[in-house]
């Protein structure tokens, strides 16, 4: 129980001991993620870093956060309700509780959820909570993502909130049950165990914060943490037009028909401090597994206002006390159960975009152009002959590309930019733990979108199977809707994938499919950049030749897109000046805001599911 409202009127808290009780409870979410990354045992985690991290009061209010992947922090929050919910009352010292259903606080079955409660005479104070990635979890496919699957059921093991420990004793039948619904169990076992370690340090170091400056104090300190992010977000938001502001963008399609664009739709209003995300308008769920469920669809929505408004805020729940949601039921962004929610990142991803593009309305110069949008997690499992062993694996590239250009700087090359913030998984890694080889992995030249700050590179590889026959979940996006670019910018190249098969028959491959390929199969992967921001015929002649030079950017591209003439490595002025000015009057720039590429008409005339 909480600190009574008399005794709390009573108790002091000064501003050093407020700033000291803040950074100590970063500083214990940041050690809970170290530890959590340094004891797993699976590549997802221990090299792609694929897990969070964060600390809750009793209430289950986000307190302090690491920096970790954004979408899991804020889906975090669900989960540990639904434990107070359910177990308020029934917890002891030493219980731990994990759960993976989406439906009972969870995001997607791979994630699975561990909360530790914090006890101090004899009462939950806090709780400290991971949430990591799996790399198998069970279902119809290695890897447990498939695009294509039609219910829940099918993606594997569902976890609904247990108790992984019971007053401090290991609960072995649950431990065996995972383990016995698994295709590496090792890996997953492994990384639950290295979640249970880094709660036990974040339950450690808040009780040795209590001792240090007393109960009362510290969870009158959590309510001024709050407070304190409430205000900021309030002043933050309270600077923003009334509007509304209206964005919307599209999936490829429904992870089960190629091209058949699925909207997401999002209007922002602002009042009184206060911003209302109305997802009215988007799409019905999808027949395939690109449903997001409400925690999933809150932490981009969070992340959104968070990296916009106020980057500066405590990293607590008093953020989100501005930010009112409507997700329709029934809605990709809020799936009745027991829709399939296995890849689900990509439609969180492409939330991401249309916040951003609303938010660029209501924030002018604050917001960049558009990221590359796509989450390539193509999964791969099988057994490999030469060492008899099963293995299940990311494919070893990266799993995002180009970010969009910035108000005064380009995009950087290849890097998670918004809410999923993975590492690379790094090929040598990836070809060690798999019998595949990564023929080469470069930047895709004229990735970028134009603009006066160019968007960053995506990427060009190709990787081969060189034995056995594997299971290949290709779950991807942006083969068909382009990264938009802003302020006059250009919208960056769509994805591209090609599988060449051994026979010598090679195809292009639509976003999101699932097949069997043998040794000798090889897949070439195109991943795009951001969007430009800005006129890309503002971009001085220097820091064309640089990307010429450096080959970011073609002659040709330089020439049709920027408007500069590159003769014998050096710019051709004077020809440039005259191209820029007919391509200025030819095509006049910023006639629209977003520019979305010249396929997006095209697109969005494709048939629609129903």
């Amino acid at each position: 129980m909480l600190v009574a409202e008399k005794e709390v009127a009573s108790i002091e808290i000064d501003p050093v001991t407020l700033e000291v009780i803040r950074n100590r409870l970063n500083v214990v979410a940041d050690e809970m993620e170290s530890i959590l990354l340094r004891s797993s045992f699976s590549a997802i985690m221990k090299e792609a870093l694929d897990g969070s991290t964060a600390i809750f009061d009793a209430g289950g209010n986000t307190i302090a956060q690491a920096s970790a992947i954004p979408v899991h922090l804020g889906s975090l929050i669900p989960a540990v309700r639904k434990v107070i919910e359910l177990f308020e009352g029934n917890m002891v010292e030493g219980d731990i509780f994990c759960l993976n259903d989406p439906y009972k606080g969870g995001t997607h079955l791979p994630d699975i959820n561990v909360i530790c409660p914090v006890f101090h005479d004899g009462v939950p104070i806090a709780y400290s909570a991971s949430i990591a990635h799996k790399q198998d979890i069970g279902g119809r496919v290695p890897g447990s993502t498939p695009p294509d699957s039609t219910e829940l059921f099918a993606e594997g093991l569902i976890i609904p909130p247990m108790k992984l420990f019971k007053a401090g004793e290991r609960n072995e039948d649950l431990f065996e049950m995972i383990a016995s619904n698994v295709r590496v169990p090792e890996g997953v076992v492994g990384d639950i165990e290295a979640q249970v370690a880094c709660c036990l340090m974040g339950r450690r170091r808040i009780l040795e914060l209590v001792d240090e400056v007393g109960h009362d104090r510290l969870v009158l300190g959590f309510d001024h943490l709050q407070d304190h992010a409430e205000r900021l977000t309030r002043e933050a938001l309270a600077k923003a037009p009334p509007g509304p502001f209206e964005f919307s963008d599209y999936l490829d399609d429904n992870g089960i028909d190629p091209h058949t664009p699925v909207k997401i739709a999002v209007k922002l209003s602002f009042e009184d401090g206060t911003v209302i995300a109305d997802f009215t308008g988007t799409d019905p769920q999808a027949r395939g597994a690109l449903n997001c469920v409400p925690s999933t669809t809150l932490a981009a929505v969070y992340f959104a206002i968070r990296a916009v408004c106020v980057p500066q805020a405590p990293k607590c729940e008093g953020v989100h006390r501005a930010i009112r949601t409507i997700f329709p039921e029934g809605t990709i962004v809020n799936a009745s159960f027991p829709a399939p929610v296995a890849a689900r990142t990509i439609t969180v991803r492409r939330i991401v975009s249309v916040m951003m593009g609303a938010l660029a309305q209501a924030f002018p110069g604050r917001v960049p152009a558009a990221c590359d949008g796509q989450s390539n997690y193509i999964y791969v499992g099988g057994s490999d002959p030469k060492v008899s062993r099963k293995y299940v694996s990311m494919l070893g590239v990266p799993t995002s590309g180009g970010m969009g250009g910035r108000p005064g700087k380009d995009g950087v090359d290849v890097i998670s930019s918004d809410a999923s913030n993975i590492v690379r998984y790094p090929v040598e890694a990836f070809e060690a733990d798999t019998p595949f080889r990564v023929k080469y992995l470069r930047l895709w030249q004229d990735s970028g979108g134009p603009g006066r700050y160019r968007g960053g590179l995506g990427y060009h590889s190709e990787i081969e199977l060189l034995r056995g026959d594997a299971v290949m979940t290709h779950r991807r996006d942006r083969h068909d809707f382009a990264p938009w670019g802003l302020d006059g910018g250009t919208a960056a190249p769509c994805c591209r994938t090609i599988l060449h098969r051994g026979n010598g028959d090679s195809e292009d491959v639509p976003s999101k499919f699932v097949t069997g390929i043998a040794a000798g199969d090889r897949i070439e992967i195109f991943t795009t950049g951001g969007g430009g921001y800005g006129d890309p015929l503002q971009r001085p002649f220097d820091a064309v030749l640089a990307d010429v030079r450096s080959g970011r950017v073609s002659a040709e591209k330089a020439a049709s897109d920027y408007g500069v003439v590159i003769v014998d490595g050096a710019v051709a002025e004077d020809a440039s000046r005259e191209l820029r000015d007919r391509l200025s009057r030819q095509r006049p720039v910023a006639d629209h805001r977003f520019d979305r590429g010249p396929e997006y008409a095209e697109r969005l005339a494709l048939p629609r599911y129903e």
